[in-house]
Order: structure tokens, then sequence, then C-alpha cells
């Protein structure tokens, strides 16, 4: 028995080692951060199609691809968009191993989903095609809302708040992985003998 505890407490600075560089994910700002502690992050498309009627008063936060944005402007001068999201696993941290944050996302996900939301003009002479390339295809987003509707199999969220993350700031080409519990496969480049000696 004292040396199964012996070698369990051996391992652990080796898991310590090689999970040091990944933190867990923080909101941007407080209102991310009041959206993000009462969101589901365990909550997923695909249960949510399979029985919406029971998650349309629950905040769930999801994360995905954007695939498209339409703005039109607004009678208040505002700008509202609708975006189009392709949905990716995200197991909630970032990668600080590079010298800079990184969210390694899964290539994989659950389909799409859809959000209308407001876009406030930063500048008096910004247009929709601002707010559009604001949330252009292929960035990351990460959206905090409310399942309201599933047509043609996506899914549409009732808007509480979102992020929009730069292309340059995650990947999707290091892990392959699912819901939260299931396996990790790492995808990335193989190491070579010297790169590994390192």
């Amino acid at each position: 028995m004292n040396r199964v505890i012996a070698l369990s407490l051996l391992a652990l600075p080796l898991l310590a080692v090689s999970c040091a560089h990944n933190m867990p994910y923080r909101p941007a700002t407080h209102n991310e951060q009041l959206e993000y502690h009462r969101s589901l992050i365990d909550l997923y498309p695909d249960d949510v199609r399979r029985n919406l009627d029971q998650y349309t008063n629950t905040v769930v936060a999801w994360s995905g691809v954007i695939h498209d944005t339409e703005a039109h402007e607004d009678t208040n001068g505002m700008f509202i968009a609708t975006t189009t999201i392709e949905h990716k696993y995200y197991d909630w941290e970032v990668d600080h191993s590079a010298g800079g944050e990184k969210i390694n996302l899964s290539p994989r996900g659950e389909g799409t989903f859809r959000i209308e939301w407001p876009v406030r003009r930063r500048e008096a002479r910004a247009t929709t095609a601002d707010a559009e390339e604001y949330a252009g295809p292929g960035k990351l987003i990460i959206v905090y809302g409310i399942p309201d509707g599933i047509e043609d199999n996506t899914i549409i969220l009732k808007y509480h708040f979102l992020r929009v993350i730069d292309k340059d700031h995650f990947t999707m080409t290091q892990y392959d992985y699912g819901r939260f519990g299931q396996p990790v496969h790492y995808i990335g480049p193989k190491l070579d003998k010297a790169t590994k000696k390192k």
C-alpha cells in the first residue's frame, strides 16, 4: 500500500510539469465573467437538438468558427448582425507555452448555430461592412445565449454576450477532442528525436 502511495506522489510533479503551460480560460471583461459563471459549458448543441424545450431557459457558452456575418443598420444608429457559427469543441483552457495566449480548439464540433446581436459603432463613419469584418469568417467566437429555436438543424441562440477572437490567437491543428471526458488526441507535427531530447 505504501509503495502505491509513493508511486502516486512521484507522478504528481510530472503531471504538473506537463500541464504547466495550460491555464483555465479567463473572461476578458467583467460582463463576460458574469455570463461565463452562469452559463453551462458542458451542454452541447446535439443535446439541445434532441430536446429544445428542456433548455429554453438555460444559458449556454458555445465556441465556434464564424461561417458568415450579415449586418444592417438599425433605426437607432446601431448595427444588427446575424452570425452563423460552426460549433467547435473547446476544453476551456488557454495554452501559454509559446509566450502568448493561444486556444487549442478541436477541429470537431456539433454543427451550426446562429445569433442576432447588436454591434455598437466605434466611429461615426463605421459601416455595415466594418461590422461584418469585425465578425468575419474564420474568426473564433465564444457565444453566451439561450437556445430559442431550430431552423434546418441550425440552433438559434438568443444573444446574451459574445467575444470575437482573431485567427492568430487560436488553432485547430494541435489537438483533436470531443466532449468533456472523451479522449484527446495530439494531431500536431511529429517531434523528431533531437527535439524530444531537448
